[in-house]
């Protein structure tokens, strides 16, 4: 393994304090630059590098590539800016006016080259010299290439880095013509200067009031009984083959939401089972490209930003109003999308809002990410894979590539608890498809389980096995003439005037009752409150509800009403059995018996 020269291009030596333009941070460069000095940069635990990798085979000119990247250099200086602070309030850019470019040229095997690859996306930047960016090319025996392009975040986006990469093949395809490239695109300054006249206070005034009364944080981390590790995260990817995504976005179209929308909705919807909370908060991405600023989407240079969504789930709102709700709301937030994050967390009022951050990414045309080839002359180059991480310990990503949904699923070391990324992410795609298969229900009929987690028995559908109910039901085929309940012959009860019932007539009744629970609609996860005094009535109910697959909601006829109805309402409940109901309901178990 050897690195090689570069005769073509002489290295430019910058001059001291020459120095091209100084710029303000973008809100979410301020935070990077925070989260890079809070990070270890010896043990390379920052996570936030974007890397793009491309293979290419056949005749490559390795030097006429070298002077291309480093033209990409000269066309975009918000990327090989530095970063200073120093006595100033705050951070600043500093672009040179010369650079060094960080280039590597190295012969090696294979194996050597996956060693090579690993070790540039873990190496640390030091932003206060700069460039935040490199370049690492490997040649392998017959004509074989990997090209590595590893940048920090803070200066460029997974929308920009396609773009960039996208521009340094062009380039290298007209032979190092710079006229052969498309006009030099709006500088990253006009775009800090539109940052600049924007009205802060009237953002913050949305913010808060997109936020007020949150009671609490969402935390799935502690939900799930973890503790994440300080560290680079792992990934997990699940993929939905061609035709699932087609019929996905088919019925997305046709119900006027976008995918990004339904991944918010099923990301909600999972948070809210694991965390036990209507109302859930968790980070999304937003592109941070104003419309009014002409020719932004080909501008390179970091434009998202990272800002709270709140959904509260009413059980009982239909699946297409929250949505299409949701969809409205989050529209009109992206327009206030350019807030810091410490100027964010203090609209909440309570502290830190999320441990968990929803991408969906959309790349630029031009087949820069997915499958597609480029004539090179006598070599051809495929890119091959993008990647960005983040910090926080759980990471919901997907995109669509190649006719395929592609998510996922980043994790920092035990923030699932014992959850595993993988069935994390199946979870989140199968909520995604029930969302539009459950449109016009309640959402609390969007079931978080995957096929198979739920066991249903012969006679009901949707129960769950194991659990209370299925031990009675062991209890009855063991011993079944066993007294299992007795009580006060002058109690009230609808099954039975002896003041007792045996193990086979306790299941027996259970059973009945489960069976018209679900003609009633209970199913798997349904939410059903029993205002019933304590007693048979209320051990068979209970009984009959855990049969159907449903979720007892226990009740006392003693509360207060208001706070009976308070109760039904969180739970969205649309059956709720008391006595009278009860008495319907054994009079159809009776007939059935």
């Amino acid at each position: 393994m050897s690195a090689l020269p570069n005769p073509r291009v002489a290295p430019l030596q910058p001059a001291a304090d020459a120095i091209l333009d100084v710029m303000a941070l973008s809100p979410l460069q301020q935070g990077l630059y925070s989260l890079a000095g809070l990070t270890d940069s010896e043990a390379g635990t920052d996570p936030y590098f974007i890397a793009m990798a491309a293979d290419v085979d056949g005749d490559l000119d390795a030097d006429l590539l070298r002077s291309c990247a480093e033209a990409m250099l000269e066309r975009h200086p918000n990327v090989r800016v530095s970063f200073f602070q120093g006595n100033l309030s705050r951070p600043v850019a500093v672009v040179p006016a010369a650079f060094d470019l960080p280039w590597q040229h190295i012969v090696a095997t294979p194996d050597e080259a996956a060693a090579l690859e690993a070790e540039a996306r873990r190496r640390p930047f030091d932003l206060a010299k700069g460039p935040a960016i490199r370049f690492l090319l490997v040649q392998m025996p017959q004509q074989k290439w990997r090209l590595v392009v590893v940048a920090h975040h803070i200066v460029i986006d997974g929308w920009s880095l396609p773009v960039f990469v996208g521009e340094l093949i062009g380039l290298y395809q007209a032979g190092g013509d710079r006229t052969a490239l498309p006009a030099a695109p709006r500088p990253y300054r006009d775009y800090i200067g539109w940052l600049a006249g924007r009205d802060p206070e009237a953002s913050k005034q949305r913010w808060r009031a997109h936020l007020a009364g949150l009671d609490g944080p969402t935390m799935l981390t502690p939900a799930l009984g973890g503790e994440a590790i300080p560290g680079l995260p792992r990934r997990a990817e699940i993929e939905l083959d061609e035709q699932a995504t087609t019929e996905l976005l088919d019925a997305a179209r046709g119900r006027g939401v976008t995918v990004s929308t339904l991944f918010q909705m099923a990301w909600a919807t999972t948070l809210s089972a694991f965390t036990d909370r209507s109302d859930v908060v968790f980070g999304v991405t937003v592109s941070g490209r104003p419309d009014e600023l002409s020719g932004v989407e080909s501008m390179v240079g970091l434009f998202i930003n990272t800002v709270p969504l709140r959904i509260r789930l009413d059980p009982g709102e239909r699946v297409g109003q929250l949505c299409l709700a949701l969809q409205r709301e989050a529209a009109e937030l992206r327009d206030h999308g350019y807030l810091s994050h410490t100027e964010l967390r203090a609209c909440g009022g309570i502290g830190d809002l999320y441990d968990t951050l929803l991408v969906y990414e959309n790349f630029p045309p031009g087949g820069l990410v997915g499958s597609a080839e480029f004539d090179l002359g006598p070599a051809v180059i495929r890119p091959a894979a993008l990647e960005s991480l983040s910090h926080f310990p759980v990471t919901i990503a997907a995109h669509p590539t190649d006719g395929r949904l592609t998510v996922l699923v980043e994790t920092l070391d035990g923030a699932l608890g014992l959850l595993d990324a993988e069935t994390l992410g199946r979870r989140v795609l199968a909520v995604v498809q029930r969302l539009l298969q459950c449109w016009g229900r309640p959402i609390r009929e969007v079931s978080v389980t995957l096929d198979g987690e739920i066991t249903t028995s012969q006679l009901t559908p949707g129960a769950i096995e194991g659990g209370f109910h299925t031990a009675v039901t062991e209890v009855a085929a063991d011993r079944p003439d066993e007294v299992a309940l007795s009580w006060d012959p002058g109690t009230r009860s609808s099954f039975g005037a002896d003041g007792q019932l045996s193990y086979q007539a306790l299941d027996a009744a259970a059973d009945r009752v489960a069976a018209a629970l679900q003609r009633r609609g209970v199913r798997g996860e349904t939410p059903v409150p029993i205002l019933l005094r304590r007693g048979p009535d209320y051990v068979v109910t209970m009984l009959a509800v855990l049969k159907a697959g449903g979720l007892i909601v226990p009740l006392d006829p003693g509360m207060p009403g208001e706070r009976v109805r308070e109760i039904i309402a969180q739970t969205g409940a649309d059956l709720i059995i008391d006595d009278a109901v009860l008495d319907q309901i054994a009079g159809e178990a009776d007939a059935d018996a």
